[in-house]
């Protein structure tokens, strides 16, 4: 940020606000801690930024995004293709490696690096709607009320998310 108030310092001071109005207690809120969570998450910011530093994906997304028709076409493959990792892999994961290859792919199509990474964060937002892993507070829910694969990739979010990414297209 631009002042020197980064992020982390609203969420910490957000949670001192918590302990000191009595909202949780320090007890509670340190048992509310999922380390599992931490784990997973952690395993996949790593792996993300692994293959993003190590280029082993360059090959594949060159070949996947080498001869676009149209800027149309390019923007509808890269929209379907990030929606669609997002709701098989976590959605933070799917950013992480996105966001440098929209960096790269905005130079090669000269498109302003500004409206690719808009249509990642809107691809991943959206894609990750349709799977419990996609998003890791809903793999969360899902775990823990203990839904059937089924009824978790179920539903509405199913049957409305091609509506939402031809409407963005």
């Amino acid at each position: 940020m631009r002042n020197g108030i980064k992020i982390w310092h609203i969420m910490l001071c957000g949670a001192l606000a918590v302990l000191i109005t009595g909202q949780i207690s320090v007890p509670d809120a340190i048992r509310a801690i999922n380390y599992d969570v931490i784990i997973f998450l952690a395993g996949a910011f790593i792996v993300g930024r692994a293959l993003s530093e190590s280029g082993a994906l360059n090959p594949y997304i060159d070949r996947f995004f080498a001869n676009p028709r149209s800027e149309r076409g390019f923007f509808l493959v890269f929209i379907a293709a990030a929606g669609f990792l997002s709701a098989f892999l976590m959605n933070d994961t799917v950013a992480i490696i996105g966001t440098l290859f929209a960096v790269s792919l905005s130079k090669k199509m000269n498109i302003p690096g500004e409206i690719l990474l808009i249509t990642l964060a809107f691809s991943v937002t959206t894609g990750s709607v349709l799977s419990p892993v996609g998003n890791p507070q809903n793999l969360l829910i899902a775990l823990s009320d203990g839904f059937a694969g089924s009824a978790a990739f179920g539903g509405l979010s199913t049957s409305a998310n091609p509506f939402v990414v031809f409407g963005a297209y």
